[in-house]
């Protein structure tokens, strides 16, 4: 391993990691001013439940990628083999965060017994998604 390499894949993981930070930093006087404190609840439990998700399913398919990685003969097959593993863990974050988008209204009356959450499940939902898949560029 290069010291070229080593180096730009610490650039890319501190560029994701900025970005991350920047967009927090940008967003807390937006988020603090729209959402109220029973927002930031709900927000809480579509995380806990993003974490489970991301527990039984994309954290075993990031567990097996150094098996499969070094079972690949080649160059190209260890980047065939990263490419369908990261796009599954994202294709699966998709489908589930997008579901839990489209039913946020069903979600919200049956779990929480009033459709006032909707809007809160959603955007929980959708900062969810965006951070596990800022977690499969790591």
């Amino acid at each position: 391993m290069s010291a070229r390499y080593v180096f730009g894949s610490s650039a890319a993981y501190l560029a994701v990691m900025i970005a991350d930070r920047t967009a927090n930093l940008l967003l807390f006087p937006l988020m603090t001013r729209i959402l109220t404190p029973g927002d930031y609840g709900v927000i809480l439990l579509i995380g806990n439940g993003g974490a489970l998700i991301n527990l039984l399913f994309g954290f075993s398919l990031a567990q097996a990628l150094p098996t499969v990685f070094s079972s690949a003969g080649s160059e190209p097959a260890r980047r065939a083999v990263c490419t369908t593993i990261m796009l599954s863990i994202a294709a699966i974050f998709f489908i589930v965060y997008l579901a839990v988008m489209l039913l946020s209204q069903e979600i919200s009356i049956y779990f929480l017994h009033t459709a006032g959450y909707e809007s809160a499940i959603a955007l929980g939902a959708l900062s969810y998604f965006l951070s596990g898949c800022s977690l499969c560029l790591i």
